[in-house]
């Protein structure tokens, strides 16, 4: 049975960890010797995700956001990195990595919205592209995008400014991306798809007559489970894959 290392090295060959932001945390969060036959995925490790994977035997958790993002200044066996490790259970976390890489979550989330990416990355940071530029075949109007993209991301509300505006150029970026909306205004786009939008964002581009559709963090990221589940499956075909059924959005909405 493969090692967490020997899963590490091949995520990593996949979706390299030195793509990611120097502020991040992606890679391995949490550390055991264990032989890997059982794995969870989940979006976030959350206390209730911890519980069952102890509960039913998980060797590892891979999540897209890290389990720590900040030094730990106390061992509390009942925080969550803590009691993964008190119970060797091993974590590794693919965060802004898995975003940038080619493949990685903003292409994923381009093919769940039925967008076509364009070789041009949204904007280049260090070195690396991040978000994606697409173009589409006919105009449409942005309440009929919102309506696509609430649809297809299956995500239970949706925020988005009209505008007058047909659309036919589209950015796209996962997670929180409103910062950049000035950027898809440089590239002569007339919509940007993300989530977790501040308000200002959207007050600045009401009076830019652009559209932005907020679908949530959420929404915009736990969509990668099936294409992560293939990768594995790949190398380490006796490895037993499930999404944790604790894997949830932990906001409630009132509608």
């Amino acid at each position: 049975m493969p090692s967490t290392l020997d899963i590490y090295r091949y995520i990593d060959s996949l979706y390299p960890f030195d793509l990611q932001e120097n502020w991040d945390n992606s890679g391995i969060n949490i550390y055991t010797n264990n032989d890997i036959k059982k794995v969870h995925l989940t979006l976030d490790i959350t206390m209730d995700v911890v519980n069952y994977a102890i509960e039913s035997g998980a060797d590892l958790i891979i999540s897209h956001h890290p389990i720590i993002f900040n030094p730990l200044r106390q061992l509390d066996p009942e925080k969550v990195a803590v009691k993964l490790a008190a119970h060797n259970i091993s974590a590794i976390c693919m965060h802004t990595n898995f975003d940038i890489a080619k493949g990685g979550m903003n292409d994923i989330l381009c093919r769940m919205l039925e967008l076509e990416p364009t070789d041009e990355p949204l904007t280049v940071e260090n070195g690396v592209g991040i978000g994606r530029i697409c173009k589409l075949k006919r105009p449409v109007v942005c309440s009929e995008l919102a309506r696509d993209v609430k649809v297809n991301l299956a995500a239970p509300v949706l925020r988005y400014i009209p505008t007058k505006q047909s659309i036919v150029k589209i950015a796209v970026v996962s997670g929180s991306g409103g910062k950049y909306c000035f950027k898809a205004l440089e590239k002569r786009c007339q919509a940007l798809i993300t989530g977790d939008v501040a308000h200002n964002y959207f007050v600045d581009m009401a009076n830019e007559d652009f559209c932005i559709i907020d679908a949530g963090h959420f929404y915009t990221e736990q969509i990668f489970f099936s294409q992560i589940t293939n990768d594995l499956k790949k190398r380490f075909e006796n490895l037993d894959i499930t999404v944790s059924p604790m894997h949830k959005d932990v906001t409630e909405y009132i509608l």
